[in-house]
């Protein structure tokens, strides 16, 4: 289980720059750069889910990025991610900014 930070603020489940969600799946499979990546969890927050208010202290990332160093079978293993996107309106204006190349 991995702490995530997230500034993309615009999200349903973003809590404080934390993640409401007990799992979130990163996305870009043939991912070679951050920017390739994406958090394929995010939900713009004039969705009809509402607003997280809490935020999950550890969370199951499911991951795509086969390319990552931090990719053990489709689970990121890093201890802790960032998740970044400015002013997101859909999933690809996001993306992990922990990724690091094999």
């Amino acid at each position: 289980m991995t702490h995530i930070k997230c500034t993309a603020k615009t999200c349903t489940f973003n809590c404080e720059t934390s993640c409401a969600l007990g799992d979130i799946h990163v996305g870009g499979d043939d991912a070679c750069s951050c920017c390739e990546t994406c958090c394929d969890s995010f939900t713009p927050s004039n969705s009809t889910m509402g607003i997280a208010k809490n935020a999950c202290d550890k969370t199951l990332i499911e991951c795509d990025v086969e390319n990552c160093a931090h990719n053990s079978d489709g689970e990121c293993c890093a201890e802790n991610i960032s998740i970044s996107g400015k002013h997101p309106r859909c999933n690809s204006d996001t993306q992990c900014d922990t990724f690091i190349e094999r």
